[in-house]
């Protein structure tokens, strides 16, 4: 039952994000005045596994991730200790007008307020090239 609420959830988000990009692709305006709990902001190219550049292992669970992984980090204001661990971030991109859900699994403590680092994954969900080093998003935590 409780996998069948998260799937509903899930499900609603994408949709969600879908109008979101949509409206995007439409250059409306005011999207985030109509929509309030949109933010707007950039995504950087983070890494999840040992040895990359970025730090230790995620600080949610003490252990490194698959780049691979659709995996995202918050600013440290709304990363709110570790509250947000494990939860999904609706990401949807300005340019191409996809989206992806992103699950939060570090802090990052030198982005600012509308930044969030992301794995390969999200960039690659997202159509778009990791060498931008950083691109246009919309997103929400829902």
């Amino acid at each position: 039952m409780a996998n069948t609420a998260k799937v509903v959830a899930i499900f609603g988000v994408l949709v969600f994000l879908q109008v979101v990009s949509c409206a995007v692709a439409r250059h409306h305006a005011d999207l985030g005045n109509s929509l309030g709990s949109i933010q707007t902001g950039t995504m950087t190219v983070d890494g999840y596994e040992e040895g990359e550049e970025g730090g230790g292992p995620a600080a949610c669970d003490g252990i490194y991730h698959s780049d691979g992984d659709l995996l995202t980090t918050l600013p440290t204001e709304l990363y709110a200790g570790g509250s947000r661990c494990h939860n999904f971030v609706a990401i949807a991109s300005t340019q191409t007008g996809r989206s992806t859900l992103a699950m939060v699994v570090d802090v990052c403590d030198d982005c600012g307020a509308d930044e969030l680092g992301t794995s390969a994954a999200v960039w690659n969900a997202l159509g778009l090239d990791t060498n931008a080093g950083v691109a246009p998003i919309r997103w929400l935590i829902p």
